[in-house]
């Protein structure tokens, strides 16, 4: 696959401090035989929606994306030329399709990526990495890693699994597949939606909600300085420090660390 780039239209906007430009872009670009999409921006929040590929007039073989550039200069002709500057690249690398911001040195520090919601088929492996910024994912079928380290992180679908990891922010997982979850200053809430399935969360900076979607063959393990409340049809305890227990071959590993309250009840 060759590298495609997308290069912005401008619309520059007057300002007391200077002049803003505005570098907006549409673009779409084939997976191509990718199974799996990486996409590894500057501190941005990022919005990925997976659509039905059984309805490809609405959902292509394609990444889908929209948004724009924030720039300001002295003069008109200065801010564009700044919002110009930077674009979106895509590159093939065997199963991977990545998607990353080129912004150039002498811009660095002036411009501001405000990207519009990414559409891509929900089968799809997913990567998100940004340093700065919100990430929601919905409707994904397949892989998810996320990798922020200041943002709210939620993750909703039929997730074959889930990996988050966050410095600083909330996390919320609604869905399918093994979770692995690791915040350092933050909640975290999971829910499951299609039975147990392999739970890990570090949370040291914050407590922890768990909703299981069966507790047939389970086995927790909960540490926490804070409360311990576990309330299922195989559980109960109202305690702190270490809890431990089991329900039949103990299949699905529920391993929880947090510095603040644990709190874990059946799905409604």
């Amino acid at each position: 696959m060759k590298l495609q780039r997308c290069w912005p239209a401008l619309l520059a906007l007057g300002c007391s401090l200077g002049v803003r430009a505005q570098g907006a872009f549409e673009v779409e670009v084939e997976l191509a035989g990718a199974r799996a999409l990486s996409i590894d921006l500057p501190s941005t929040a990022v919005s990925v929606l997976g659509c039905d590929a059984a309805v490809p007039e609405s959902c292509p073989d394609a990444v889908q994306l929209s948004g724009r550039w924030h720039a300001v200069g002295g003069t008109a002709s200065e801010a564009k030329r700044t919002a110009s500057s930077p674009s979106i690249e895509f590159s093939a690398d065997g199963d991977w399709l990545r998607m990353r911001a080129e912004v150039p040195l002498e811009v660095q520090g002036l411009v501001d990526l405000e990207l519009g919601e990414v559409v891509v088929p929900g089968g799809t492996d997913l990567e998100v990495v940004t340093s700065l910024g919100d990430v929601s994912v919905r409707s994904m079928t397949g892989s998810v890693l996320v990798d922020t380290e200041l943002g709210d992180v939620e993750v909703r679908g039929d997730m074959r699994s889930t990996g988050i990891h966050v410095e600083r922010g909330q996390v919320v997982v609604v869905g399918s597949g093994p979770v692995d979850i690791d915040v350092a200053h933050g909640g975290v809430r999971v829910e499951q939606s299609a039975g147990a399935n392999d739970v890990r969360i570090v949370a040291p900076g914050g407590g922890v909600e768990l909703r299981l979607g069966s507790d047939v063959d389970v086995d927790v393990r909960v540490q926490t300085p804070g409360r311990i409340r576990v309330q299922t049809d195989a559980f109960s305890a109202a305690t702190s420090g270490l809890y431990r227990d089991r329900s039949g071959t103990g299949a699905a590993r529920i391993d929880i660390e947090a510095g603040a309250d644990v709190t874990i009840r059946l799905q409604d």
